[in-house]
């Protein structure tokens, strides 16, 4: 076996061994319902610092899944000052912002050398009608993703700047922790700035 066919192949199964799977694939999935998830899925090459994965305004055509590195996304205002919206780790979601009015009102950066699947989301609804696991954890992640914002505007309105750093060191404490890292020692892999923001 030549190494470009081992590349292929070890390509062609990434969701079913990827150690972010338990974060993204529902359990239980079977080998078929991957392989149809693998003929979707779109593996970037590492994009690098500062690269837009979308702007606001582009249409809405795809959701994005970091596999490595970080991501930002993020609002610009009048002034210029960016308004930072979530900051994204290994296995959760960007682009859920284009669905609604089939353009995104959002922009996405990586932070870091980054890694991303993207799925084109017209092909994501193919496969959830035909695999109900699918389309389950497809509605779980979204309702994740209102979750976490709804409790994001709660805490903004509310609290202090040190309270909301404090909320955002714990939450990355805790999502560092669900993807086997330490909880209380991680590189922070956003600028001062953004967090300020």
């Amino acid at each position: 076996m030549n190494h470009s066919s081992f590349s292929l192949r070890s390509m062609q199964r990434a969701c079913g061994t990827c150690n972010l799977h338990e974060l993204c694939l529902p359990l239980g999935v079977s080998d078929a319902d991957i392989d149809l998830l693998e003929k979707i899925v779109h593996r970037s090459r590492p994009l690098p610092r500062g690269k837009f994965l979308f702007r606001v305004g582009d249409p809405f055509a795809s959701i994005y899944v970091a596999r490595s590195g970080a991501a930002k996304s993020f609002t610009v205002g009048r002034d210029g000052s960016e308004q930072i919206i979530g900051f994204h780790l290994p296995g959760e979601l960007l682009g859920l912002d284009g669905l609604t009015d089939g353009v995104h009102a959002a922009s996405a950066r990586v932070l870091e050398t980054t890694s991303v699947c993207e799925v084109p989301f017209e092909r994501l609804e193919d496969a959830a009608r035909q695999v109900p696991a699918l389309q389950h954890q497809l509605l779980r992640l979204m309702s994740r993703e209102i979750t976490k914002r709804e409790q994001q505007l709660l805490s903004l309105g509310k609290q202090s700047p040190e309270q909301r750093l404090a909320v955002l060191l714990l939450s990355l404490s805790a999502r560092f922790s669900q993807r086997g890292y330490s909880s209380k020692r991680f590189m922070l892999p956003m600028p001062r700035l953004d967090i300020a923001n």
